[in-house]
């Protein structure tokens, strides 16, 4: 009794002082926020107390850091405001427009009637000049209470930078999704799980033309979108698709070689009657209807024919939903790997809950080039949200990170070349616990290994209470909160050393990127050779303000089966197996008083909502700038998934965004286009064709030398739900040729080509180099 009395009067004080913390958001940031954007001085002097004191906003001083494509980077160094009311109005009166204030609250600490806060701020915004302007750092501040009402009494940066791009410079990003089409794209209200909200997106030429295309999944019918070179046309139907639903992964694969992608989607669905298509019968080759995977076979006229389930199974498995591909057992065939987390997300604290059945989580296809695939299960438990290939230890043969969304360690398994695989987490060092998200792989630092980064939940309420409690709480609600905090970890980037990775996300800069980061992607948007990160972000825009991030952490500690509320009452007897999703689609009161009735017509909860995509340009020393607004790229969408190709065939990577699918109310597309219009500068895009190999290349390592620097890319396929175009892409820079152009081919060849011009060239394994002219 003793040890649950002390565990619930530890949770009771960790309550009290979040109860606080909401009336701080409501007096002090929420309106601190609001006041900013709308650039008024005097309605943020009306929360300041009489004496307030701080950081001069308009007249510390700036020593430049970096000067870069047109960016300029400055360290702020904080001086004291004479007059904080006047120095604020001063510094605001600077901006023609403020587009976003965020300022993200990760210690509170609450004595009597002040509070200490540590809060992490972003300004973004077009100065008077018509400059992009990115103001961002850290703050103490202190709250004091008085009649009822929270103010700020001091507010010092205790670090500021600034960045800042010219009028005359313009944004490397530009929005074109209208322009292309893609705004036609059907939108669906979510109706699945917080971090299963989003759905496939595969991009490849599967007509031959050169021309990325993009098959895209939804709730409802999925797309095949040709791209024309102006823009993309629906030919679902005539290209003989039948516009299955719920497809969460989708792969475009020469399963065959014949020279003609054929097309593979994985279903987010548990019922075997399910056909995938309304009407449609069940009419799969051994008789069976899994129907959560349907192939489609590539005839070569821009048309497929129907496969359906082509696995062969003899284990029962959860839902599926992440996909990779690549030659496991390296007979020059794509093989399958399918991973089924089933219906439930982070969000049902799984790592605790486990899962509700006993089902095989993991599997892997191998494929006889006949349509004949072999399963080889895994029956290690976990909870796979995404999944990358990558030779991890570098002897030639693919191996897998299946990234777990549980809070579990994500799995790492190296292959023995023959499609068996072993943990591998202790050899590689890649030791990810989180709620993970995503992965991908590129040699960030020019050391010719492939690094990887990944990505995370990092729910700012849970960074709150770790910094606010674990140093003032011990025993049993020390060590729940610690297990309950622990999973929110971030962007990671994991650097290979040549014999094994190592954790180095705080050297390179990278730091806090969002609260939801989700699908990530290298990209070398600037054409410099280094390889930028794009992160997805975003979890449930809510159409209200009320933030359910806290509770839901706290919820956490308790380990129960019901999250947020400890009554079903509070809810309205929610069930299902999301009841936060439940919660944040229906509920519409006053989260200080749940029991009483509702307050709007509409839901009125969000949950690490409204996040920046992050665009994190590489500096090419082995550090990380966040650029996202300056170049156009922060998007405001909750973010799923992101595919880098070259859309237009200018040589530069774009970028598609497949979003979530919003909430209720909430006006967000499905898919954003970013076309790619930096300055000029020269490129070689590599498309492979594999003889011994698979046809598609996919696998193969790439190595360009350029300017006496070494350039390594992979070839790759489906990586969770998302598939970027298969090809090496190399900026140059300035420089218009490669030294040396070598492939290292799946099937171990070897080739090497010297004075390769920039443009775009495709390799044909054994048999040499092809010079493609621009599309």
């Amino acid at each position: 009794m003793t040890a649950a009395v002390a565990r619930d009067a530890g949770l009771a004080a960790i309550n009290g002082e979040e109860a606080t913390f909401s009336a701080v958001v409501r007096d002090v940031l929420r309106p601190w926020s609001k006041s900013w954007r709308a650039r008024d001085g005097a309605a943020f002097g009306a929360l300041l107390t009489a004496d307030a004191s701080g950081t001069s906003w308009s007249s510390s001083p700036v020593t430049p850091i970096r000067e870069r494509d047109g960016l300029t980077e400055g360290r702020v160094t904080p001086t004291p405001a004479a007059d904080l009311r006047a120095d604020v109005s001063a510094y605001l009166a600077g901006f023609a427009t403020i587009e976003d204030v965020t300022l993200y609250p990760f210690r509170f600490v609450a004595s009597g009637s002040t509070a200490a806060l540590t809060l992490r701020y972003d300004v973004r915004g077009l100065t008077a000049a018509g400059a992009r302007r990115n103001d961002r750092g850290e703050l103490a501040v202190t709250v004091a209470e008085s009649d009822g009402r929270w103010r700020i009494a001091a507010a010092t940066a205790t670090s500021a930078d600034t960045l800042s791009a010219g009028a005359d410079r313009q944004p490397t990003f530009l929005d074109t999704t209208a322009v292309a089409g893609l705004d036609a794209v059907p939108v669906s209200s979510r109706a699945e799980a917080i971090r299963r909200g989003g759905y496939a997106m595969a991009v490849a030429d599967y007509d031959g033309d050169r021309r990325p295309d993009v098959l895209l999944g939804h709730f409802g019918r999925s797309q095949l979108l040709r791209n024309t070179g102006d823009g993309f046309e629906d030919v679902t139907t005539k290209a003989g698709l039948r516009g299955d639903t719920l497809v969460k992964a989708a792969a475009f694969a020469d399963l065959d070689n014949d020279g003609h992608r054929d097309l593979v989607l994985l279903r987010f669905t548990a019922d075997a009657t399910d056909a995938g298509v309304p009407g449609e019968p069940c009419h799969d080759r051994a008789g069976v209807c899994h129907r959560d995977l349907v192939a489609y076979r590539n005839r070569g006229d821009g048309t497929f024919a129907f496969e359906g389930d082509v696995l062969t199974r003899y284990n029962e498995y959860d839902r599926a939903m992440p996909m990779a591909v690549a030659d496991f057992d390296n007979n020059g065939f794509l093989d399958i790997y399918i991973g089924f987390p089933g219906a439930r997300d982070f969000t049902n604290n799984l790592a605790v809950n486990g899962r509700e059945e006993k089902l095989v989580v993991n599997g892997v296809w191998l494929n006889d080039g006949a349509w004949n695939f072999t399963e080889v299960p895994n029956e290690a438990s976990g909870f796979p949200h995404a999944a990358m290939v990558g030779d991890l230890d570098q002897d030639g043969d693919p191996d897998l990170v299946v990234v777990d969304d549980s809070g579990l360690e994500s799995p790492v398994y190296l292959n023995d070349g023959q499609g068996k695989f072993s943990e591998g987490n202790a050899a590689t060092g890649i030791r990810m616990r989180g709620f993970g998200m995503a992965a991908a792989q590129s040699d960030f630092d020019g050391d010719g290994l492939m690094d990887v980064t990944m990505t995370a939940i990092d729910l700012v309420a849970g960074r709150r209470l770790a910094n606010s409690w674990l140093d003032r709480t011990e025993g049993s609600v020390h060590d729940a909160l610690a297990e309950a905090t622990r999973g929110f970890v971030g962007s990671v980037l994991y650097r290979n050393t040549g014999h094994g990775f190592e954790d180095v996300t705080a050297k390179a800069g990278l730091g806090f990127a969002g609260e939801a980061p989700a699908g990530v992607n290298f990209v070398d948007y600037n054409g410099d050779g280094h390889p930028d990160i794009y992160v997805s972000n975003g979890l449930w825009s809510g159409a209200g303000e009320q933030d359910i991030s806290s509770l839901f952490v706290r919820s956490l500690m308790r380990s129960d089966e019901a999250p947020i509320f400890t009554s079903s009452d509070d809810t309205g007897a929610m069930s299902g197996p999301n009841p936060v999703l439940d919660i944040l689609r229906e509920f519409r009161g006053d989260l200080a008083h749940p029991e009483a009735a509702a307050t709007s017509d509409a839901p009125t909860l969000t949950m690490a909502g409204y996040e920046r995509n992050r665009l994190f340009r590489n500096n090419g020393d082995g550090s990380f700038t966040e650029v996202g607004y300056l170049e156009g790229a922060d998007r405001l969408e909750d973010g799923y998934v992101v595919a880098a190709a070259d859309f237009d065939g200018d040589g530069r990577q774009d970028l598609m965004l497949r979003n979530c699918d919003p909430a209720p109310g909430v006006n967000f597309g499905t898919v954003t286009l970013l076309k790619n219009q930096g300055a000029h500068f020269n490129t070689l895009t590599v498309f492979a064709r594999g003889a011994k190999s698979n046809r598609d290349g996919v696998g193969a390592i790439v190595t360009a030398t350029v300017g006496g620097r070494t350039l390594v890319r992979p070839i790759e396929s489906t990586n969770g739900a998302i598939q970027g175009e298969p090809v090496a892409y190399f900026g140059l820079g300035g420089h218009d040729h490669v030294e040396r152009l070598e492939v290292r081919w799946p099937s171990g060849l070897v080739e090497r080509f010297d004075g390769v011009k920039r443009g775009t060239v495709r390799l044909d394994e054994g048999e040499g180099m092809v010079e493609l002219a621009t599309r």
